[in-house]
């Protein structure tokens, strides 16, 4: 008996004998049978259930693994006369709702003697709170078993929340079952799953390690402004394999889904991401299982319970949010005792990940070398990505998004303390991603390294949209930003102009205020003569007919007046 045997056994054992349970196993290792065979036993044993009561409920993080477990269902259960029910996200809901209230019993009269429901937490949750009759949490509360699958995802804020309200819903006196390639901190407080009688299984290899022993992990250092060149190369190394590549954000697998399709022209090139629909990602997968060669770029959504049993390489081009996320990432490959390789991609800032990796996860990585990839390859790559989004505007505002999300997942992984923002190569990085222009962001301020930054002389307004739809929409927000900005400018000069004439208008107002004081002291001052001291007796000065000098001209202004006056003054001195 082998140790995926013993593993299944040990535990369906401990759920049929009435114990929840924490199951700890490699990946690849036949955790998905381990519990769907004590489910089919549990409910067989169990009273028969009406055709809309469900017996057990199976949960999963992504849609492809709940699709992927309702599959390995199926045939058990159309042996024993059971139904499956499925419902995930990235379907209409209305048809989750249909599905769950006629239990597929439109299919058949039969009266089934157990409904089994798969779903993501994230739909479930949806349903619950749609399911005003309360017809759902009815059906819930014949559960006789909860099975959550990859268990340390739950912990995670966007899963927690639709948990509790899930569990709520459920019997307290149930049978619940844990598993996961690995256990997260985050799961020794399991409190929040309602565990009673608890047993913990964990099967390891014969090297403690968590991931299969036909698994061979190694990473390989490069520049940052080299990773993408290393990955392209070591894939043009790989002609007749199968590879996976990770990718940091759905930013960047739809981004460089659009640059290598240019550049490995020679391979078939598959994308998966979050933001794809039910019905791509399942055709996207389905096209590389089905590939010899394929190349699939992926963000974790891949990294889940997906069985392909022949990919050779799994390729990560940036290092996971969490350290346990590299286990099922590099999971991917040696499934089910075949030989398997995982490559990290780091570069000389992010070493000491591979020490760190070790300590924490137990994985032990050896180094190995591109050798084809080198820098004045990355600078050729670099160039032919600037001509490719240069050709299409949609292409280049994709890098900039994806680079983007890259820092910003960046920032939030979890070994910072050996792998921090402050000391990673951005720049080198946004080389890599060809950028043309380096976006502000603010986990990027008060870096003094980005002038190492080399900005490209390619004007990037003039960079139009390959789809005229696109390009139609852009003219029209250009010419309407255009027609605000010279709106707004007529706008600033009017004010301006209004504002210099009120200033003007009371500059007048003022300066007329002025000049009737002055001529009122002067009336004054003509009609009251005033003795001033000279140096040749008084002078008086009197009034302009005052004939002591005789009269002034009658052409004489006032100012005439004051300056004839002077003119007496200074000659009497």
């Amino acid at each position: 008996m082998n140790n995926k045997s013993w593993f299944q056994i040990q535990a369906g054992c401990q759920l049929l004998t009435h114990h929840d349970v924490v199951v700890e196993s490699p990946t690849g290792s036949g955790k998905t049978l381990s519990y769907l065979l004590p489910v089919f036993t549990i409910l067989d044993k169990s009273t028969r259930l009406r055709q809309n009561e469900i017996g057990a409920v199976i949960l999963s993080p992504s849609r492809e693994l709940s699709a992927q477990i309702a599959t390995v269902a199926a045939p058990y259960a159309a042996k024993l006369d059971y139904s499956i029910v499925t419902t995930v996200g990235g379907t209409k809901i209305e048809q989750n709702l249909k599905k769950l209230k006629n239990g597929y019993v439109i299919l058949s009269c039969k009266v089934f003697r157990g409904n089994i429901l798969v779903a993501t937490p994230g739909r479930l949750y949806q349903l619950l709170t749609l399911d005003k009759s309360g017809s759902l949490k009815r059906s819930l509360k014949t559960v006789e078993i909860l099975i959550i699958d990859e268990a340390d995802r739950f912990n995670e804020s966007q899963f927690e929340m639709h948990l509790k309200e899930i569990l709520l819903a459920l019997p307290k006196q149930r049978r619940t079952g844990l598993f996961s390639a690995t256990q997260a901190k985050e799961l020794e407080d399991l409190s929040m799953f309602g565990l009673r009688n608890k047993k913990s299984i964990k099967i390891k290899e014969a090297s403690n390690l968590v991931s299969p022993s036909s698994l061979n992990n190694f990473y390989t250092v490069c520049e940052a402004a080299e990773k993408l060149i290393c990955v392209v190369e070591f894939i043009r190394n790989k002609p007749d394999k199968k590879v996976l590549v990770f990718f940091p954000s759905c930013g960047g697998v739809k981004y460089f889904k659009s640059i290598l399709t240019r550049v490995l022209t020679k391979r078939p090139l598959f994308a998966v991401h979050g933001h794809s629909s039910q019905s791509e990602r399942s055709k996207q997968i389905d096209e590389f299982r089905k590939s010899y060669n394929g190349v699939m770029l992926s963000t974790d959504v891949m990294s889940r319970g997906i069985d392909i049993e022949d990919i050779d390489w799994v390729v990560q081009f940036e290092i996971p949010k969490l350290s346990s996320w590299f286990v099922h990432r590099a999971g991917r490959t040696a499934r089910c005792g075949r030989e398997g390789n995982a490559l990290l991609v780091l570069s000389p800032q992010q070493t000491a990940y591979v020490a760190y990796l070790a300590k924490h996860e137990q994985v032990e990585l050896k180094q190995i070398s591109v050798p084809t990839s080198n820098a004045q390859k990355a600078v050729q790559l670099r160039e032919k990505i600037a001509k490719i989004v240069s050709s299409d505007r949609e292409i280049l505002e994709a890098g900039t998004r994806a680079f983007v999300c890259h820092i910003e997942s960046y920032v939030k992984h979890d070994c910072n303390i050996v792998c921090g923002l402050k000391d990673f190569d951005v720049p080198g990085l946004a080389h890599a991603y060809g950028l043309l222009r380096l976006p502000k962001m603010r986990e990027l301020s008060g870096r003094k390294d980005l002038d190492k930054f080399q900005r490209s002389e390619i004007d990037t307004s003039t960079i139009k949209y390959a789809n005229p739809a696109l390009e139609e929409k852009r003219a029209e927000i250009m010419t309407a930003k255009h027609e605000k900005r010279i709106k707004v400018m007529k706008e600033k000069l009017k004010a301006k102009k209004e504002a210099e004439k009120k200033a003007a208008h009371k500059g007048a107002k003022k300066d007329g205020a002025k000049s009737s004081a002055k001529n009122t002291e002067q009336a004054r001052n003509h009609s009251n003569p005033t003795v001033i001291p000279g140096g040749c007796g008084n002078f008086i000065r009197s009034s302009p007919t005052s004939k002591v000098f005789g009269a002034p001209p009658s052409s004489l202004s006032q100012g005439g007046e004051y300056e004839q006056e002077k003119f007496y003054m200074d000659g009497m001195q």
